[in-house]
């Protein structure tokens, strides 16, 4: 089971990094998210980041993909980091309030 998941995940990511256009695309997608939509996130992926299963499950994931593509995976750390940083702030700000009323 694990190992049919494991190729589904090596076969995805061998077809995104020999297919530099796809890749490009990518990057851009990434760059633009962690520039414009970290700033507006959702109470729930605000939820879904502060759940240690997702998170663990998360930086899993960066590190396969860093065996195979270095540059994807520094991406990914970045925006993931820029995402944890808006979602510790959000969590700061809700305590404060929940202690000023």
């Amino acid at each position: 089971m694990l190992d049919k998941i494991g190729n589904i995940f090596s076969n995805f990511f061998k077809d995104l990094y020999e297919n530099k256009i796809a890749l490009l695309f990518v990057l851009a997608i990434l760059s633009l998210y962690g520039s414009l939509y970290v700033n507006n996130l959702s109470s729930f992926t605000i939820d879904l980041f502060n759940n240690i299963y997702f998170k663990f499950i998360l930086f899993i994931s960066i590190s396969y993909i860093s065996s195979t593509n270095i540059p994807l995976a520094i991406m990914l750390t970045i925006v993931v980091l820029l995402t944890l940083q808006h979602v510790s702030l959000s969590n700061i700000n809700k305590d404060s309030a929940i202690l000023n009323n």
